[in-house]
């Protein structure tokens, strides 16, 4: 049985290779974390997954867990500890025959003039991300919530004759110690999430108009060698030299849902 796993909220995917495998690497916040002396609203990692279905087989060697809000029926999983992210659902995932890349309203963060350069931070994978998780070459796609939010959906494929057996969600720490674990039934869908705590356990399609949310976006920048901060202090609409226009990530209900699947060659984050 396949596993799929959502990528929801501020990280990076960045492509190891061509046709990846990814690598998703959520920022730690700190509360000096700012855009133009603006402190960035608190993010945290969870995973995230539903409960109305008995999907949680075994959650007692994951000790930082919480319910969603009420009305929602699922639980968040924090990832408190610098970690790296395993999913084990007893295979090794097949190979698409032909690898997707990513589109560039991911975003591609070079070619919407985001960044200078998209060399990762020396620390990024220790000091400066909460956790890290290679995705298995597999599908790849883009999808958008109504209130405008861009995730993405991997899917890894199960060999042919595989039998539903249960995924184990591993987040091991960097420098030691117990890792965390939990299993789930075979079929659930996984949220790697990373957003302010107060929404992880909410609607993902809620339209979220609290100022300190404005320049969360740049929290990302941090993962990077080379910082390219807004020297105006203005969120503008992302553009790239492709023709490819993203929507401003103001989280605003959108008119309608035009996403470009085949904006821009591929390649880079």
């Amino acid at each position: 049985m396949d596993i799929f796993i959502r990528f929801i909220g501020l990280m990076l995917l960045m492509q190891t290779q061509h046709g990846g495998p990814y690598r998703a690497i959520i920022p730690k916040w700190e509360s000096t974390d700012n855009f133009c002396n603006v402190q960035i609203i608190r993010h945290a990692a969870y995973i995230r997954v539903q409960t109305d279905n008995n999907q949680v087989v075994d959650d007692s060697r994951w000790p930082d867990q919480t319910a969603c809000d009420p009305g929602f029926k699922c639980k968040l999983y924090e990832i408190k500890h610098e970690s790296t992210l395993s999913v084990n659902g007893g295979f090794t995932p097949v190979p698409p025959s032909t690898p997707a890349d990513l589109p560039c309203f991911v975003p591609h963060l070079k070619k919407e003039h985001l960044v200078q350069d998209t060399t990762l931070h020396p620390d990024a994978l220790t000091t400066l991300s909460i956790a890290d998780y290679t995705v298995p070459p597999g599908e790849l796609l883009a999808q958008q919530f109504n209130n405008d939010m861009i995730f993405v959906v991997a899917k890894l494929k199960a060999p042919p004759g595989t039998q539903p057996q249960n995924i184990t969600v591993t987040a091991t720490p960097r420098v030691g110690g117990t890792p965390y674990e939990l299993v789930l039934a075979p079929g659930t869908v996984i949220d790697i999430i990373d957003l302010p705590p107060q929404f992880a356990g909410g609607d993902y399609e809620r339209v979220i108009t609290d100022q300190h949310m404005e320049g969360h976006f740049f929290f990302i920048h941090k993962l990077l060698a080379r910082e390219n901060p807004r020297t105006d202090c203005k969120l503008v609409p992302l553009r790239s030299p492709s023709g490819c226009q993203p929507r401003a990530r103001s989280h605003q209900p959108p008119s309608q849902t035009t996403l470009n699947l085949n904006c821009g060659p591929p390649g880079g984050p």
